[in-house]
């Protein structure tokens, strides 16, 4: 799996206030730190897009097959509690012909989706491969950050950021001798980079 970097910067503009300066901020002095913490975070919700697909002339008896497929589909996905399923989309579009500069409609074709997600790694690609042999194909699959991890880790390195920028701001007030310091102003981005 291809891990995500997730980055949470801080921006944070600081006033540090001299003693000789307290009753006076015209004569305040400005700083302004930044101050940021990032992390790769792993992929772990897995998403994949299944299709059943049927094609001719007799709609009734395609329909049919397709629902028995997907039905099987949802029940072999009840083994799986940790895997959520949905069908969303379902189509029927006409087959067309050409022949001798002609077109004309030959038949059927009855497409069902049923879409899965889950962070079971191990039982998303279980149920996948069962899915598979009951005649389903994969059309599409993707990994990424789920939004449980992506709150957690985000909380973690605000956290971070806050006490790096609380560090500096220390420091900075210590170097230029000011009696007290205070945010003037915080701005705060986080964001989640990578595809």
């Amino acid at each position: 799996m291809r891990p995500h970097p997730l980055l949470t910067s801080l921006l944070l503009c600081l006033l540090l206030l001299p003693l000789t300066a307290l009753a006076d901020d015209d004569d305040a002095v400005r700083l302004h730190l930044s101050a940021f913490s990032e992390q790769e975070v792993d992929n772990d919700l897995m998403r994949v897009t299944l299709q059943v697909e049927r094609s001719g002339r007799d709609t009734a008896r395609l329909a049919r097959e397709v629902r028995e497929i997907m039905d099987r589909a949802l029940r072999t996905g009840r083994d799986h509690p940790t895997v959520k399923l949905r069908t969303p989309a379902y189509t029927t579009q006409p087959v067309y012909e050409h022949r001798d500069n002609q077109t004309r409609q030959t038949g059927w074709r009855i497409i069902q989706t049923l879409e899965l997600e889950s962070t079971d790694l191990e039982s998303a690609t279980t149920l996948v491969g069962k899915l598979q042999e009951g005649e389903l194909r994969v059309i599409q699959m993707g990994f990424a950050v789920s939004d449980e991890t992506r709150e957690r880790v985000r909380k973690a390195l605000s956290e971070q950021a806050i006490d790096l920028w609380r560090a500096k701001a220390a420091a900075a007030a210590a170097r230029v001798q000011a009696s007290h310091w205070r945010p003037a102003e915080l701005h705060l981005q986080d964001e989640l980079d990578g595809p």
